[in-house]
C-alpha cells in the first residue's frame, strides 16, 4: 500500500482526507482479504464496523484542526 501513497501528492489539498480514508479502508480490506486465505472464496470479507469508523472519525478530527488537508 506504500506506493499508493503517492497519490496524495497529486490529490487535490481539499481532497486529501477523502483520498487519505479511502487508502486505508482498502489496506485494511485487503489485510483481511489476505488473513482470510482461501476462505475468501466461500464466504464474505467486510470492512468491519471499528475500523472504518476510526479512519472517518480521525479525518473528521483532522479536518476541525485544519490538519488534514497537508499529509
Amino acid at each position: 500500500m506504500t506506493a499508493s501513497r503517492a497519490l496524495l501528492d497529486s490529490t487535490a489539498p481539499g481532497f486529501r482526507p477523502l483520498q487519505r480514508a479511502l487508502l486505508d479502508l482498502a489496506d485494511h480490506q485487503l489485510g483481511r482479504v489476505e488473513k482470510s486465505g482461501t476462505s475468501v472464496t466461500r464466504r464474505a470479507v467486510g470492512y468491519g464496523v471499528r475500523v472504518p469508523v476510526t479512519v472517518l472519525l480521525r479525518e473528521r478530527r483532522q479536518l476541525k484542526a485544519g490538519t488534514a488537508l497537508n499529509g
